[in-house]
């Protein structure tokens, strides 16, 4: 009995903490999403600039209570390498952000078809 109730109380435990961080990552995507929208003509970005992105990582500060985000610009769900954001957030803030994002990315992009088959890629490769 002891080890069922210990099994369900840490199954109950992080199933709290699952919700408690989803809670919170929906926040802060809210928060994201609204400051991008407010600012992004400073950095000369497009709508689709600051709607492509991801999460790469992100993490709480205990003693300052700042959030420290780091978004990912992407196309067509691809990172674009070196396009990575820093954001930090305090009290529901936006209290820093370096962008890194590259304005109209979607346009400078190579086209999203391949212009060859994958069979003569190969043989043009081999040749």
């Amino acid at each position: 009995m002891t080890k069922f109730f210990f099994l369900a109380r840490a199954i109950a435990s992080i199933a709290l903490l699952a919700v408690f961080s989803l809670a919170n990552a929906q926040q802060f995507q809210t928060e994201i999403t609204t400051y991008l929208q407010t600012e992004k003509s400073k950095w000369a970005l497009t709508d689709e600039d600051v709607s492509n992105r991801t999460v790469s990582d992100q993490y709480t500060d205990r003693e300052t209570g700042i959030t420290y985000t780091y978004l990912q610009q992407q196309i067509s769900g691809v990172n674009i390498f070196n396009a990575v954001s820093t954001m930090a957030i305090r009290n529901g803030e936006v209290i820093y952000f370096t962008s890194r994002f590259i304005p109209n990315a979607a346009q400078q992009a190579n086209a999203a078809t391949p212009a060859i088959k994958a069979e003569n890629a190969v043989k043009a490769a081999a040749s």
